[in-house]
C-alpha cells in the first residue's frame, strides 16, 4: 500500500531546503521542486505574514543562484540567462523585472 501527502504545514517549509540540499548531494532527482513550490506560494499569497516565513528560504536559493552564476561566469560563460518562471508554469504571472535578456 502506498500513500502520499499533499499537503504541509509552514513549519516544514525550512526542512524542504534541507531535503533539496541532500537529494543534490547523492545526486537524485527530486520528487517536486522545492524552489517552485516557494515561488508558488508566494504567488498565490501576498501577504505580509506569507513574505516573512517564505523571505529566508528564497534568500537561501538566491544566493545559490547567485553562487552558480558567479562559477559559471569564472569558467568564462558568457551568455546567462534567467528562466522566465511565468512561461514555466510555476508562476501564473511574470515576476517584476523578470526577462529573458543576458544576466
Amino acid at each position: 500500500v502506498a500513500e502520499s501527502c499533499n499537503f504541509a504545514v509552514t513549519d516544514w517549509i525550512p526542512w524542504g531546503w534541507l531535503s533539496d540540499q541532500t537529494y543534490r548531494s547523492f545526486g537524485k532527482s527530486h520528487v517536486f521542486s522545492h524552489p517552485s513550490l516557494l515561488f508558488s506560494l508566494a504567488d498565490d499569497d501576498d501577504s505580509v505574514q506569507t513574505a516573512m516565513w517564505l523571505l529566508p528560504e528564497m534568500m537561501r536559493y538566491t544566493e545559490l543562484e547567485s553562487k552558480a552564476i558567479k562559477d559559471l561566469r569564472e569558467m568564462g560563460c558568457t551568455d546567462i540567462r534567467p528562466m522566465n518562471l511565468a512561461t514555466q508554469g510555476v508562476l501564473s504571472k511574470p515576476i517584476v523585472g523578470d526577462s529573458n535578456t543576458s544576466v
